[in-house]
């Protein structure tokens, strides 16, 4: 069991690496979308004045934001697919330590996150879950009494709040009928992409933090004779 420990604690190990430097990865894009975003301000700005602006240079502001967008969306993708393996490893750890106990299954950890609805609550409750018996070195049956991680609760705040204003920045931008309205929407697009850093930067941290309290697993686990 402890050589089992110890290969499982290095998978997640390796794991919650790559979910940090996609996770960076994604931070890095939204500061580029920042960027863009005033860059297109200036431009509605203009139009807005009453400036006539060449079709040549509102179809390379169009396909510039349109490129990072997409760049964008296939990140968040390729970052939840990693975010998500490294969720079951690190969770599935905990049947092999303290009293092997744990409120959800390593794939429920996983499935209740496509649960619309329920995923809000759920998900939250997982990386709870995963925190609290991964710093307790899942010592007790339940965790139930013990006090939320206020890392964990900011970070899925400030990450629904994130999604909640992104929403709201598509909706504006479909319904926009004129440049002021393109301009509102690029200011609340622009404000997604700030919160989605906070987002980044404090899943970062959950994630770290989750790593360090499962390293002391195999440093813990007695050596094979």
């Amino acid at each position: 069991m402890p050589d089992d420990l110890r290969a499982a604690v290095s998978t997640q190990h390796t794991r919650a690496r790559w979910t940090t430097y996609l996770l960076w990865l994604c931070l890095a894009l939204d500061l580029v979308a920042i960027a863009s975003g005033f860059m297109q301000r200036g431009l509605l700005s203009r139009i807005a004045g009453g400036e006539q602006v060449g079709p040549d240079e509102a179809d390379t502001n169009d396909a510039r934001v349109h490129l990072i967008g997409v760049i964008q969306v296939c990140a968040f993708i390729l970052t939840a697919i990693v975010w998500l393996v490294w969720l079951y490893r690190a969770y599935a750890n905990l049947k092999l330590v303290g009293s092997k106990k744990s409120q959800f299954t390593p794939g429920w950890a996983v499935g209740y996150w496509f649960v619309p609805l329920l995923n809000l609550v759920r998900a939250y409750q997982i990386v709870v879950d995963l925190w609290l018996r991964s710093d307790t070195q899942n010592a007790a049956d339940t965790v139930a009494s013990l006090p939320r991680p206020q890392l964990v609760s900011a970070w899925w705040a400030v990450y629904l709040i994130a999604a909640a204003v992104s929403r709201g920045a598509a909706s504006l931008a479909t319904d926009a009928h004129s440049a002021a309205d393109l301009l509102s929407a690029t200011n609340v697009n622009m404000l997604s992409d700030a919160l989605s850093i906070a987002a980044a930067l404090l899943a970062i941290a959950v994630v770290r933090g989750i790593d360090q309290r499962q390293q002391r697993f195999a440093a813990s686990s007695p050596s094979k004779i």
